[in-house]
């Protein structure tokens, strides 16, 4: 008689004899399998439902030009936001600038390749705003040059 090469369960001939320790012996194998496979789907539930705790966005913008706090950039989404991260979708300049703002923070720095510039940020439940206030203030600094074209990916926090 042979066997399976995963489970080691019988294989018969036509010749051979069929025994009822045999089938007794595959059903327990079967069923040890099965009890396995069930246990770690449902561990990997149990480590799947702790994780996921946000949903993920992303969109983009048009800059317009504005800068400071009398022409703020806003974004505004389905739920709260508690990480947003800016970038222009072509360099500007010699200016390569991104921008990270986290939930809470007031400030953030908008980055280049040589050095920082500060904005301002404000949060409500759904949306973020963010302002120039280095002493270099403009619409390009704030990630807000007229035209550019501006996208962000964000964290939403999740209700689940």
């Amino acid at each position: 008689m042979n066997q399976t090469a995963n489970y080691g369960l019988s294989q018969w001939d036509p010749t051979d004899r069929i025994l009822m320790e045999d089938f007794n012996s595959d059903n327990s194998k079967i069923d040890a399998a099965l009890k396995e496979n069930a246990d770690n789907i449902a561990a990997l539930k149990t480590a799947v439902a702790g994780k996921g705790n946000c949903q993920i966005v992303y969109g983009s913008y048009t800059g317009n030009g504005g800068y400071g706090s009398g022409s703020p950039c806003t974004l505004t989404f389905d739920g709260k936001p508690i990480f947003v991260f800016v970038f222009p979708k072509e360099r500007e300049g010699s200016h390569d600038i991104h921008l990270k703002l986290l939930r809470n923070v007031p400030y953030a720095i908008s980055l280049d390749a040589n050095s920082g510039y500060v904005v301002g940020v404000e949060w409500t439940d759904n949306s973020v705003k963010w302002y120039s206030i280095s002493a270099v203030n403009s619409g390009e600094m704030q990630l807000n040059t007229s035209g550019a074209q501006y996208s962000y990916v964000a964290l939403l926090e999740s209700n689940e």
